[in-house]
């Protein structure tokens, strides 16, 4: 698209054209699906799979005070860890993180994207 030599470094020619690698537009997929489920923009099935830990502890905990959703625990490496719910977990713990000043659950979902894509696409070049 650029005429760029073809050894030559991608994440400048991303970051120039604005455009996301498919892992990111993934990581942006799940943290959106998971702020239309706690705001219950999504069918009711699914408005139980993320809790924050303030909704599980009668207690402040460090993870409450930041915003990040509470990890479940799984025996199963299979059908547990490695599951999509616990994906947009660590993402969205991930991403909360890297703005403190943010409370992902308390934005609009336009807003929310164009956040992340921004974030995103600027770490290319770092």
């Amino acid at each position: 698209m650029k005429f760029a030599q073809r050894d030559s470094p991608s994440n400048p020619l991303f970051h120039e054209l604005e455009i996301l690698k498919l892992e990111d537009l993934v990581k942006i997929e799940s943290c959106l699906f998971v702020n239309k489920s706690l705001n219950n923009l999504q069918p009711s099935i699914f408005n139980n799979w993320f809790q924050f830990p303030s909704d599980i502890h009668g207690y402040p905990t460090r993870n409450a005070a930041s915003g990040s959703l509470n990890v479940k625990t799984y025996n199963s490496h299979v059908y547990g860890r490695c599951s999509f719910i616990n994906y947009a977990i660590k993402i969205w713990n991930f991403l909360q993180k890297s703005f403190p000043l943010k409370q992902f659950s308390e934005i609009s979902v336009s807003q929310l994207k164009k956040l992340l894509k921004t974030y995103l696409i600027d770490l290319y070049i770092n």
